[in-house]
């Protein structure tokens, strides 16, 4: 990933939400491997036609709540690792509020499409390497 225009510390910390993200999504596979269990997870995902500079800390905030709602996943099926640690760092990497009170025009968390769990984590990247490379 090329980060134009990225300080160093900018940087960094799209390197940890990456790692963030990418470690939720191994506990979630891997432990769903382990007990043979496919999973029926799906996530509401921003389509890249969704994707426009006034909605991107609205988009931001309902990925990091699909985010948490892996999280949850994994503690009810009461995996040893849940994640929860993960998903705090990417909270603070990612500089939301856990709440947004100002939509706008943008499209509710829910109005997205469900996506399966390596599908949603892909676009979650590619959103997150987008803004942070040449912006949308």
């Amino acid at each position: 990933m090329q980060l134009h225009g990225v300080t160093t510390s900018e940087a960094v910390r799209v390197k940890a939400i990456l790692d963030n993200i990418n470690h939720i999504k191994k506990i979630f596979v891997e432990f769903n491997h382990a007990n043979y269990e496919p999973s029926s997870l799906t996530l509401y995902t921003a389509q890249e036609n969704d994707i426009r500079d006034a909605c991107y800390n609205v988009i931001l905030h309902c990925y990091f709540l699909e985010m948490r709602t892996v999280v949850e996943e994994l503690t009810i099926l009461k995996a040893e690792d849940t994640g929860e640690l993960k998903l705090l760092h990417l909270l603070e990497n990612l500089n939301i509020s856990p709440t947004v009170t100002q939509w706008g025009d943008c499209k509710r968390c829910e109005e997205f499409q469900e996506k399966d769990l390596p599908v949603f984590i892909e676009a979650f990247i590619e959103f997150i390497q987008m803004k942070y490379s040449d912006g949308p």
